[in-house]
């Protein structure tokens, strides 16, 4: 099921590095590791997450809320920038969550 675009003002907050959408640096030894960080490339993947704060969405009954979305192609991310408002299409995935099929900035 494909949903028509969201022109509601949506605000695009961050990747989410991970299915929760947020990464703890709890428990990490900050000053054992500074010293490795100084001369080294430290590289990471995003999982394919987004999330946005949008407006109340009629057609599913949703209020104004924060989400974390899955990104049916990583690519669809390609032309929009953290803290930009977007326009974007929602899909229903077979395991009933959703996911974003398309994002283009907000005009």
């Amino acid at each position: 099921m494909k949903f028509a675009s969201l022109l509601l003002g949506v605000a695009l907050s961050a990747l989410a590095v991970s299915a929760n959408a947020a990464c703890s640096m709890q428990g990490m030894d900050m000053k054992s590791s500074a010293k490795s960080m100084d001369q080294s490339v430290h590289k990471a993947q995003a999982a394919g997450k987004v999330t946005i704060s949008h407006g109340p969405v009629a057609s599913l009954k949703w209020s104004a809320m924060t989400m974390t979305f899955a990104v049916k192609d990583p690519s669809i991310l390609d032309s929009v920038k953290p803290g930009s408002k977007v326009d974007f299409d929602i899909v229903k995935e077979h395991d009933g969550s959703f996911a974003i099929s398309k994002a283009t900035p907000a005009k």
